[in-house]
């Protein structure tokens, strides 16, 4: 009993001898620790933003791009395009001249051309 008696002074002295150091440290382990933790959050927030602030503008940029494509609008404001005429219909007319042919085959006798 005396042994443990003894144990037990010894240990509450050991314990009112403790200036507050571990909890001072403790405390300031504690805040270093959320300063870290909230910087690392903001650090994640701002990635999250930037990725999602790329994907916006592409998916925007895209819209804008293929929208006036369905609606087929024309951006330069160019008149449009004449309509061709279409093509006159002449009558050929027939000819009179009569085309001798350039080789005269041999005949037995020899004709005579008559002037016209």
């Amino acid at each position: 009993m005396n042994k443990i008696l003894s144990l037990l002074i010894l240990s509450l002295a050991w314990v009112s001898c403790d200036d507050g150091r571990d909890a001072m440290a403790q405390q300031i382990i504690t805040s270093r620790v959320q300063d870290r933790l909230n910087m690392y959050i903001t650090i994640e927030l701002n990635k999250c933003w930037q990725e999602m602030n790329v994907k916006a503008s592409l998916a925007a940029d895209s819209l804008i791009r293929v929208d006036p494509i369905l609606v087929r609008l024309d951006s330069l404001q160019r008149p449009p395009k004449p309509v061709k005429p279409s093509i006159p219909v002449f009558e050929r007319k027939k000819d009179s001249v009569q085309i001798a042919p350039l080789v005269i085959e041999p005949q037995e006798e020899p004709q005579q051309v008559v002037p016209n």
